[in-house]
């Protein structure tokens, strides 16, 4: 949902309650990953009781490089 730094010293003395305050807005949208490979877009919210995600986007799959596209890639390099 987000990154923040924070001391070791800190973490080991976080208890229940205690607030992390993330670098990013509530209202921005967060990145959902299936595995290592990104999926979708969305906003964090509520549904009844229950936390939930609003699908904003769906992320295109990476196409795999088509053969001759890696030969020009390394001759390239």
């Amino acid at each position: 949902m987000g990154r923040t730094r924070i001391k070791l010293s800190e973490l080991m003395t976080l208890e229940v309650g205690d607030v992390l305050v993330l670098e990013r807005r509530v209202n921005q949208p967060v990145q959902v990953y299936i595995g290592e490979r990104e999926k979708f877009r969305a906003i964090p919210g509520r549904s009844g009781k229950h936390r939930a995600l609003r699908i904003l986007e769906v992320v295109p799959p990476e196409l795999p490089l088509e053969e001759d596209e890696l030969e020009s890639d390394a001759s390239a390099a």
